[in-house]
């Protein structure tokens, strides 16, 4: 039976007389060997270059992420790629068949707010001469993206966090409570911690946005893979403006090398946009 077993795909054989202990120890091997078969596997990623330590470990807690239903709060430094992460933590997962519908809380008004997410009905006020669905119709079986979650007011916070509690909404100018299923990833380069400490963001919001956290590394702890980076994007900006392929001499790339990137990124791609340009 044991060899039978073993041979038809069961990862272990437990008999009956078998203590709690050796139960506990079978299950947690085979969990182990399922998180090491799934970390293995291929992510899409594009615009992620990379594969340093740094890199590495992030995409790890990215493909982790990507599997489960959390919400997922990414932080760090401006100019990082957090959208880029955010998009790739929808891209491998269940959900990535629906729509990655992205919300600039930097540019939300409050008089706006409700109309844009949750949409209206013709006639809920004037000039609205028709349905109008918002984004969360169109998150619907998809992932919600909170750019710059951080810029919210605490009014507006109090909005999301009802959503987030009830999932559902109510369209201007109906009466029905409307049901919603989306994924939310949230990104904020400024620490949330101290703006709950200091009443600037709400805690009950901040503990249920960050189920999972994960931090992009900056540019400067990417050292092995800025020269791949900077190739990547130089070929991406001729390409775009059909100019003829450049490369970048080893003394660029050491004076790069050099230099400590505090925008990242985008202050590299600004800085091969230049070279390009002049």
């Amino acid at each position: 039976g044991a060899e039978l077993a073993i041979l038809s795909g069961a990862w272990d054989y437990i008999e009956k007389s078998a203590s709690l202990e050796a139960l506990r120890l079978a299950c947690l091997r085979a969990l182990r060997f399922r998180e090491k078969k799934q970390d293995a596997l291929t992510l899409r990623r594009p615009g992620i270059v990379g594969v340093g330590p740094a890199m590495e470990r992030t995409l790890r807690q990215l493909g982790r992420a990507a599997r489960s239903q959390a919400n997922v709060l990414l932080v760090g430094e401006t100019g990082t790629g957090k959208e880029l992460f955010a998009r790739a933590i929808h891209d491998n997962s269940a959900r990535s068949a629906a729509e990655f519908v992205i919300v600039d809380c930097a540019g939300l008004q409050e008089t706006i707010m409700a109309s844009e997410l949750f949409g209206h009905r013709r006639g809920a006020f004037t000039g609205a001469s028709g349905d109008k669905p918002g984004l969360l119709a169109r998150a619907h079986g998809g992932t919600l993206f909170l750019d710059e979650i951080s810029e919210l007011s605490l009014e507006m916070q109090k909005g999301f966090l009802r959503l987030l509690e009830s999932h559902t909404y109510r369209p201007l100018g109906d009466n029905r409570e409307i049901p919603v299923d989306f994924r939310l990833v949230s990104a904020s380069n400024r620490e949330l911690s101290a703006m709950v400490e200091a009443g600037t963001f709400r805690a009950d919001m901040f503990y249920r946005i960050r189920a999972v956290t994960i931090a992009p590394p900056p540019l400067r702890e990417l050292t092995e893979d800025l020269p791949e980076i900077a190739e990547y994007h130089l070929t991406r900006i001729c390409r775009r403006g059909k100019l003829p392929l450049a490369g970048l001499s080893t003394e660029l790339l050491e004076l790069f090398s050099g230099y400590d990137w505090p925008g990242n990124v985008r202050e590299l791609v600004h800085v091969l946009g230049a070279l390009v340009a002049a």
